[in-house]
């Protein structure tokens, strides 16, 4: 009983903590003019996702207490939020990646490329994306059913878990990973490249 409470304090901890340090990058990247670019907005929409994989398992804490045994039902629900705003999160490193890339190796090509018109297009890409992703993830995913008195174990051992590995492989082979480690073996190779020129 002791382990449970420690990792539901533990979740409660880090949830919240997250949360207000999103909403504080939120809000001063509102706040600062040099943030009101592409690599801004960019940030801002991560802020958001970021925040609500937070929220989504701060909902799941009084489940964990065994306060409330009728939430148990759409903790699914909450399980495929939390994992669309994990990928949209992901996404939105892999573009924010790109984006420093063509600010620092092709400045002259950085507006036609990261217009805040085509930046809003690329983020609603994502979104729509990621949640059809999710979608048809979740389609194939079958439900399991909760005895109320056995609220934590079974979520912990046959929910999240279940739901969560089940997603982890289609992550580790995901296009985003292999898009991400190019954009950094290119900086890697045109910053070497650099040094050495300048040596």
């Amino acid at each position: 009983m002791e382990d449970y409470i420690a990792v539901v304090l533990i979740t409660c901890f880090v949830t919240v903590s997250g949360i207000l340090s999103n909403t504080y990058v939120f809000l001063a990247a509102r706040k600062m003019s040099s943030m009101r670019s592409s690599f801004g907005t960019i940030t801002k929409n991560q802020t958001i996702c970021n925040s609500m994989m937070c929220f989504c398992f701060l909902l799941i804490v009084p489940v964990q207490f065994g306060f409330f045994t009728s939430p148990i039902r759409f903790t699914h629900f909450v399980g495929t939020t939390a994992m669309t705003s994990y990928e949209i999160s992901n996404l939105s490193h892999l573009l924010i990646s790109v984006n420093r890339l063509c600010a620092v190796y092709l400045p002259s090509h950085y507006e036609k490329f990261f217009s805040i018109r085509k930046t809003k297009f690329m983020i609603l890409t994502i979104w729509l994306t990621c949640s059809w992703n999710q979608d048809v993830e979740n389609s194939k995913t079958a439900r399991t059913e909760f005895h109320p008195t056995d609220v934590f174990p079974r979520i912990e051992r046959y929910h999240w878990s279940n739901h969560l590995l089940s997603h982890r492989s289609y992550f580790d082979k995901s296009c985003h990973h292999i898009c991400s480690r190019i954009v950094m073996g290119i900086h890697a190779c045109c910053g070497g490249r650099n040094y050495h020129t300048i040596e």
